[in-house]
C-alpha cells in the first residue's frame, strides 16, 4: 500500500505528543523499539467506529547531519476504531 502524505500525516507531524498524540515523537529504546498511541475521546465521530485506517510510522535520524533525515519508514497496518 503506497504512504500518501496528506492531512493527517501533517497533523501527526505538526503536533507530535499532543493530548491525542500520545509518544509519537521520541527516542527509540536500546532494541530499536516504541510504542505510540491515539487518544481520541470516546464518542468523538461515533459514526467512525468500525472503520479500519491503515498507517505507518517512519525514523527520522535527527544526528550531525544538518538536515534531519528518514532513514526507515514502516508497511502501513490497519488500524480498526473501536468503541
Amino acid at each position: 500500500m503506497p504512504l500518501n502524505f496528506n492531512s493527517d500525516s501533517r497533523s501527526t507531524l505538526n503536533n507530535p505528543n499532543s493530548a491525542l498524540l500520545e509518544d509519537t515523537l521520541g527516542l527509540l529504546s536500546a532494541a530499536g523499539t516504541a510504542t505510540a498511541a491515539w487518544k481520541l475521546p470516546r464518542a468523538t465521530v461515533p459514526s467512525l467506529v468500525g472503520t479500519t485506517l491503515h498507517h505507518a510510522f517512519g525514523v527520522v535520524d535527527f544526528g550531525p547531519a544538518v538536515l534531519p533525515a528518514v532513514v526507515f519508514v514502516s508497511n502501513a497496518v490497519p488500524v480498526p476504531l473501536l468503541p
